[in-house]
């Protein structure tokens, strides 16, 4: 089984695609997929998952207008 880092960003609107690909994550589950998708207008959480020898990349999802919110149930 491969461990995991689980994280959680907050935004709205469009949802930066680029960082899955750039923080090599994924959703966590179908929600998170959903709430990708969704484009809301309002701000939302995604849960995301990465591999354990890795970290979001803070200041680039602040670049999108996104926060890292919470690493492993624990406040970022």
């Amino acid at each position: 089984m491969i461990k995991t880092v689980e994280y959680k960003v907050r935004g709205c609107g469009f949802f930066p695609l680029d960082m899955l690909r750039y923080d090599a994550s994924w959703p966590c589950d179908s929600e998170a997929i959903t709430r990708m998708t969704d484009h809301q207008s309002d701000l939302y959480t995604v849960r995301l998952r990465t591999a354990i020898n890795r970290q979001p990349t803070y200041a680039r999802w602040q670049s999108f207008g996104w926060r890292v919110i919470e690493i492993n149930g624990r406040p970022a």
